[in-house]
């Protein structure tokens, strides 16, 4: 989420609404999301344009222009994250000036890819994320996924590793009971400290926002009241609840314990965008 970002959290809430029931945890970056699909309009035209345009919102940035956001990507890159984003074109020859334009705006690639074999096609998407990310990411589409009738292929990957501003001691770890949905209680690694932090109350929830070390990055942790409040509170999510949220954090010393954690998630994102509103970029 991005304070003050109205159309970039309400795009964020409601791709999170369409892939919240998925089995597991699930972890997405909806600018990452966004950012290609912006890529890929600066290609399109009329309807298709106009699609794009209304699922992503007006104030989203379009491109990688300009020192502010130059100077945003360069504090991320230094938080520990990377991002590999490509379209992929089975047989259309791509035009020159789109492909100097997503590669100079965007930090992406637009390539053609034969997908007659899918092994190969696949092998070699993955091959291309894996060097981008610096090995983190080595599998991201499965040659199940692909066929000779595939058109194209859009893949937007990222990997977070990021070094908290306040360190958590590693001496202080400790198994601590932790509750899963359906009353089961495991016992996990859990980090603690005391600190000071920005919190807040809201009804049904609390809310802490840890700093990350560099990029001015923070995670907003919202956690519910009651035990089994997740369902409500996600049911609840929306642009003007987060402006509410942030707005309400203040500066407090905290007793922080903290689930020890990693979160891997890959989705296929045509049902979800089609659900959204982007139609006519799938039609054969």
């Amino acid at each position: 989420m991005l304070a003050g970002a109205a159309g970039n959290n309400r795009f964020a809430l409601e791709l999170y609404a369409q892939l919240r029931g998925a089995n597991g945890n699930v972890i997405v970056s909806p600018f990452n999301v966004a950012e290609a699909l912006a890529m890929v309009e600066r290609g399109t035209s009329g309807e298709t344009s106009r699609e794009l345009r209304s699922v992503i919102h007006s104030d989203l940035p379009r491109a990688r222009s300009g020192a502010a956001w130059k100077a945003l990507i360069a504090d991320v890159e230094r938080s520990g994250i990377v991002s590999a984003t490509a379209l992929w074109s089975n047989g259309s020859v791509l035009r020159k000036e789109y492909v100097a334009d997503v590669k100079a705006n965007f930090g992406a690639t637009a390539q053609t890819l034969d997908f007659t074999n899918a092994n190969a096609a696949a092998s070699r998407i993955n091959a291309w994320v894996a060097f981008k990310t610096h090995n983190n990411i080595r599998s991201l589409i499965s040659p199940a996924s692909l066929s000779k009738d595939t058109r194209a292929v859009l893949t937007a990957a990222i990997w977070m590793k990021a070094a908290w501003r306040t360190r958590f001691a590693r001496g202080e770890t400790r198994e601590r009971i932790f509750h899963l949905p359906g009353g089961r209680d495991v016992n996990v690694p859990t980090m603690q400290q005391t600190t000071y932090l920005r919190f807040a109350k809201a009804p049904g929830v609390r809310l802490l926002e840890l700093p990350y070390a560099a990029g001015g990055l923070t995670m907003l942790v919202v956690l519910p009241d009651a035990r089994f409040g997740l369902g409500a509170v996600e049911a609840s999510l929306s642009p003007a609840a987060i402006d509410r949220w942030t707005k309400a954090l203040n500066d407090v010393e905290v007793e922080l314990k903290f689930p020890r954690f990693t979160a891997a998630s890959t989705f296929a994102l045509t049902t979800p965008l089609q659900r959204l509103g982007v139609r006519r970029l799938f039609d054969r």
